[in-house]
């Protein structure tokens, strides 16, 4: 059977197949405060209120052809990475990370980092380690030479399958001040000769190359006409060596007050903002908004995802005004559970960050994301990033094992389907979340439509069963397997010391569709679930591959399980 269906609003198709999900794309994403223009239209992101859970698939009305492979990205801030998952005894990143993130390939790797990047001079990077000159990263540390430069991140993006994401320094350096502006001609030189050398090593796949990284806020306080000029530069320079490369702004969906400089206490809008950037730079046809959301303890609307899915797409439509014949490629180059920075010391609160409970907030995240079309990729911050550890450094065992938000992704990744189906979803709000709901869910399936797929969370701390509706599957048997991470009925997934059940090589069970099209599945207490349901032939058909057994996956965290294990310096 091939699928008949309708695609809804076209987006630029995608630019290259980075693993067996065929695909790459687009993407979305933001941080607080005030909103834009006109509100969407009610549509499949909005969960509807009820007391029986329940998802409804369109098979015939795509969102998407291909699932993008850098929708599950890492955001490296190199000074952490270095810290954390760098050996200095042989120059080389833990074998046991680097093997738990070969599990996504095409993974996007952004480098090197957020606001380090606006300091970061790569030519002290490259070369003989001892004759590497003290760059100051962080304010919290002395200058020191970078260990883990520009040519050891391309060795570890090659090693991981993953995809090179480079943010331009067009600020300058020092190697003891956090802040030294140099002349923009030395920046545009300098991002040029980059560019040349990142192109040498990845010839066959998209050169990204982001704007600096939020210079109109922190110490920076740089206004739109500052950005736009400085960008323009090196953009020039770097379409000298690769006229091939893109470019991503960074962009924002709230308003700015200024805090010093010449524009001090004035409010830059978001609309201005975005209108300012992309008139001023029309080589940019992608941007990039960055979201912390679910702070332990903050209710504020903006901090909950449905309010700021909505905000992400009123962004959109703010830069589509700009350039109505175009559409933009979006980018969430960072995003995580927060940290709430008022509740206590940053590292005391870690384990919030990457826990069972921002495990499923991630992975709700990450489940809208796949339904809004322009979003190409996104970034979890970070690999590592103090707090935010996907990788344990400090937070509870010290031995890298994989953090619960780490399982969360790969649950995920195990539902290799590429379509996105239209998926609408109600949910009762049993766990009291202040979004308003326990379950969000997406729908996938293959190009010859013989399997469907299904993304699920349930904030709920208590198993949740789903009506699941597809109409066009009516009386269909199916062979269903559940990828999950978990935790137990009654328990608070925000405890420190809450151990999740994880599934990654379920067996197949049996199942059927009524004659209206419904099945029923449960699902699992604080829990990511992917599910696929792969369509069993009738008696004397011929099995498709589809048929077959899934060759069985590796083993779990084989290494972690063990009480711990010597971290090696």
């Amino acid at each position: 059977m091939t699928v008949q269906r309708r695609q809804s609003r076209q987006v630029r198709a995608p630019i290259i197949a980075l693993s067996r999900r065929p695909a790459f794309g687009r993407l979305l994403m933001a941080l607080p405060w005030m909103l834009l223009c006109a509100a969407p239209r009610a549509d499949s992101l909005d969960i509807q209120n009820a007391r029986q859970a329940s998802v409804r698939v369109a098979t015939d009305d795509v969102v998407r052809e291909n699932l993008p492979s850098t929708l599950f990205g890492f955001n490296i801030q190199h000074h952490n990475f270095q810290n954390d998952l760098w050996r200095e005894r042989d120059r080389s990143v833990d074998p046991d990370v680097v093997e738990a993130l070969q599990s996504f390939p095409g993974a996007l790797y952004r480098y090197p980092g957020g606001l380090v990047a606006n300091r970061f001079w790569w030519q002290e990077t490259v070369g003989a380690p001892s004759k590497r000159l003290g760059q100051k990263a962080v304010s919290t540390s002395p200058g020191r030479p970078v260990q883990f430069g520009v040519e050891e991140y391309f060795d570890f993006v090659r090693c991981v399958n993953g995809h090179p994401w480079y943010v331009l320094n067009l600020v300058g350096w020092d190697a003891r001040s956090m802040l030294r502006e140099l002349p923009e001609s030395t920046l545009s030189e300098s991002n040029a000769a980059l560019a040349k050398l990142l192109k040498a090593s990845f010839q066959d796949v998209p050169r990204y190359y982001q704007l600096g990284n939020e210079l109109d806020r922190s110490e920076y306080q740089w206004p739109h006409e500052k950005y736009v000029q400085r960008a323009r530069g090196s953009i020039a320079a770097i379409r000298e060596v690769d006229p091939e490369a893109k470019f991503v702004a960074f962009l924002r969906d709230f308003n700015w007050t200024y805090k010093g400089g010449e524009r001090n206490g004035s409010v830059s809008t978001s609309e201005q903002f975005i209108g300012d950037v992309i008139e001023g730079l029309p080589e940019v046809e992608d941007f990039s908004l960055h979201f912390y959301y679910d702070d332990p303890g903050m209710s504020e609307i903006y901090k909950q995802i449905p309010w700021r899915l909505k905000s992400f797409r009123r962004a959109i439509a703010a830069a589509n005004r700009q350039r109505p014949a175009q559409s933009f490629g979006v980018w969430i180059t960072e995003h995580a559970r927060g940290v709430n920075f008022a509740a206590g010391k940053l590292m005391q609160r870690a384990h919030v960050t990457s826990n069972l409970a921002a495990a499923v907030s991630t992975g709700d995240f990450l489940i809208a994301l796949a339904q809004i079309p322009e979003v190409q990729g996104a970034a979890w911050h970070g690999l590592n990033a103090g707090p935010w550890q996907l990788f344990d450094a400090s937070i509870q065992h010290r031995d890298l094992r994989p953090r619960p938000v780490y399982w969360g992704m790969r649950v995920l990744r195990a539902m290799d389907l590429p379509i996105t189906l239209r998926t609408f979803t109600s949910s009762p709000n049993i766990g009291n979340y202040a979004g308003g709901y326990d379950v969000r869910a997406a729908a996938f399936t293959d190009e010859a439509g013989d399997t469907l797929g299904l993304w699920t969370v349930n904030r709920s701390w208590r198993e949740t069963p789903v009506d699941l509706q597809v109409p066009s599957w009516k009386n269909r048997r199916v062979a269903i397997r559940h990828f999950y991470v978990a935790g137990e009925a009654g328990k608070d997934p925000d405890g420190e010391h809450v151990s999740p059940k994880i599934e990654l090589a379920p067996i197949a069970v049996d199942g059927a569709f009524s004659s209206s099209g419904s099945i029923q599945v449960e699902l699992p207490p604080s829990s990511v679930s992917s599910f696929t349901f792969a369509r069993v032939p009738a008696a004397g058909a011929q099995a498709t591959a589809a048929d077959r057994p899934a060759p069985p996956a590796a083993d779990l965290e084989p290494r972690y399980a063990l009480e711990g294990r010597p971290r090696t310096p």
